[in-house]
């Protein structure tokens, strides 16, 4: 959401986007969709915002795993490996 030249009333914005788009998929009662969210560990070391920006993003994954029933799993890379191959 965040982007260096965006003002308020753009992110605000991408988020009602981004809300709109998950109301259409995710949460969508006729024809639910399954997810399966992976994770790369290292995201979840790299400091976006303060602690409580951090804390927050966290608990979202958590709701949204514990709440939608998605499964989540958070991968470890091997320093030097390479993604699709």
């Amino acid at each position: 959401m965040r982007h260096p030249r965006a003002g308020a009333d753009e992110i605000g914005r991408r988020l009602r986007l981004l809300e709109e788009r998950q109301e259409h998929t995710v949460h969508r009662t006729d024809r639910p969709v399954r997810l399966w969210a992976l994770i790369e560990g290292v995201v979840l070391e790299r400091v976006i915002g303060d602690r409580d920006v951090m804390a927050e993003q966290i608990a979202h994954l958590d709701r949204f795993a514990v709440d939608r029933g998605v499964p989540l799993s958070v991968s470890s890379t091997p320093v030097g490996s390479a993604c699709g191959g």
